[in-house]
Formats: C-alpha cells, sequence, structure tokens
C-alpha cells in the first residue's frame, strides 16, 4: 500500500486534472442535500465535497480546505451557512438585512459564500411543501397553507428570544444552549420568561439590544404573513426550528429534511440564490 502522502499527492493531481471545480461544505448532512438531492446532475462542472473527514467540518475548515486546494492551483469554492458570520464574529455582516448588500460583501473573499439564511435547514422551509408534509405525517389531518404560515411564524416568533440568548452567550464566550431548550414551551412570551429570567440587569441590555437586531430581519410588518417568515427565516436557527415544528405539530421523530429537499428538487423549487451561486461557481471555475 502507498504512503498516506503518496495517496495524498495523487488526490491532487486528479483534482487538478478533471476539470471540475470543487465546493467544499460545512457537513455530511450538507452534502446529502446539495449533491445527492439537490446538484447531482452537475458533476461534469462541479465536485461536492464535504469538509467533514471524521474530526469535525464547519467553517473553519472550509475556509482551510479552499485555501488548501487554491495553493495547489485546484479551483474550490466553499458554501457556510449565515452563523459562521457568528463564529467569525464578523458582527456587521451577520446583522446585515439587505440580501443584495449581505451577497456583495464576500466577508470571507471571493471563493467561500455565506448563504443568506442561518444554515440549510431554513432553505427546506418551502410552506407550500412544509403544508403537504404536515397533512401527511401530522396527526390533523389535511392542513391548510394560512395556518401552516401562522404555525411557523409563531415557532419563529418563540425562537427570537432564545436566539438572542444564544448570540448572547456566544458573545461572552459561553456555550449556546442545546436544541431542546425552552422547546416545551409554545409561545414566545413563556420563552421570554425563561431566558429573561437567567439574565442580570447588564446582560439584559445586551441581550435586548441583539433581540432588537433580530426583529428588524422582518422589517415591523405584520409577523403572520408569509413574507414576513420568509424574511425572519434568515436569522433564525433551522434545526430549532425543525425541531419545534415536529414536537408541537405531534409528528413521528423523524429526519424530514431530505425528504423535503428531494421534494423541492422534483418540483424545481431550490432557492434562487444558491442555484445563481453554483451556477457563478461553474463560470468561474
Amino acid at each position: 500500500m502507498g504512503s498516506f502522502k503518496t495517496m495524498e499527492d495523487t488526490g491532487l493531481v486528479r483534482s487538478k486534472h478533471s476539470g471540475r471545480a470543487i465546493v467544499y461544505l460545512e457537513s455530511n448532512d450538507d452534502y446529502q442535500i446539495f449533491f445527492e438531492r439537490w446538484f447531482y446532475d452537475e458533476g461534469e462542472y462541479l465536485e461536492f465535497k464535504s469538509s467533514d473527514t471524521g474530526f469535525g467540518g464547519g467553517c473553519s475548515k472550509v475556509i482551510k480546505d479552499v485555501e488548501s486546494d487554491r495553493e495547489n492551483d485546484i479551483p474550490a469554492f466553499g458554501i457556510v451557512d449565515r452563523d459562521s458570520l457568528l463564529q467569525q464574529l464578523k458582527w456587521d455582516d451577520l446583522w446585515e438585512t439587505d440580501d443584495l448588500k449581505f451577497r456583495k460583501s464576500r466577508p470571507f473573499g471571493n471563493y467561500i459564500r455565506p448563504l443568506c439564511r442561518w444554515e440549510i435547514e431554513n432553505y427546506l422551509f418551502d410552506i407550500d411543501e412544509i403544508t403537504d408534509m404536515l397533512s401527511d405525517f401530522g396527526q390533523e389531518g389535511l392542513k391548510d397553507k394560512s395556518s401552516v404560515i401562522r404555525e411557523l411564524s409563531g415557532h419563529c416568533d418563540a425562537l427570537i428570544p432564545i436566539m438572542a440568548y444564544n448570540i448572547f452567550l456566544h458573545s461572552i464566550g459561553k456555550e449556546a444552549r442545546p436544541l431542546c431548550y425552552c422547546i416545551q414551551h409554545k409561545n414566545r412570551i413563556l420563552c421570554e420568561q425563561d431566558v429573561e429570567q437567567k439574565l442580570n440587569p447588564v446582560e439584559k441590555e445586551k441581550y435586548d439590544g441583539i433581540r432588537s437586531k433580530i426583529e428588524a430581519f422582518r422589517h415591523h410588518e405584520d409577523h403572520m404573513t408569509e413574507e414576513s417568515f420568509y424574511k425572519l427565516n434568515r436569522i433564525v436557527d433551522g434545526k430549532r426550528l425543525f425541531e419545534r415544528l415536529i414536537k408541537h405539530s405531534d409528528l413521528k421523530k423523524t429526519d424530514f429534511r431530505f425528504f423535503l429537499a428531494r421534494k423541492i428538487k422534483e418540483k424545481g423549487k431550490i432557492n434562487g440564490e444558491i442555484v445563481s451561486l453554483i451556477n457563478e461557481f461553474k463560470l468561474l471555475h
């Protein structure tokens, strides 16, 4: 068997001469969505890879992988979640509510692009597909779109204090609360009460400032509209939103992400931001 270094060098040569650009993703789950469900037909132009090779992925690993490939003259790009801006303390970009300005910012350079939404899961919240999912798998039978909009908007609203608290904790070097935190509370008031009892007056002032920045993402619109949901969906944790939806809709504890991703692909509804990004990578490499 050849040495690891030899195999590594062979891989570099193969990548350099494949004629395809490599697109690094933060996790294996992201790979499952991007390549296995959405862009499996782009193999002539792009090769998708997870930066998690068993030792952890994430934004920092994507950046490292792209830089390493570029140093070896391999065309490589990276896609990272919006929450990477929090991890890297890029506050101005994190709080940008204008999507056009956000996409033009390039906080990680030209080759690594942060998504407008918190993470890839947020792009699976297509209201029509969620409505069908709840109708097919929920306990309440057929659901109508307007009731699902109200339900999702309520969950997003309840997540605002949780997001503000976790971002505050990160800003002072503390760990975020787990996905199940406050999941038992059906509305925002109870979540706020749970969070605010943990804060002293100085901490509460900082938390309030963060919460206001999150609120700004829906531009003071009626928070029970479809447009308002999609706007706020940029800055709430998609995994937490899924956890709340599953619990409070009495869904069987199942990972619906890949199911929704496939449905979105089948109906030609992959978000335009992501499609444009993939097309740009194909042109740039």
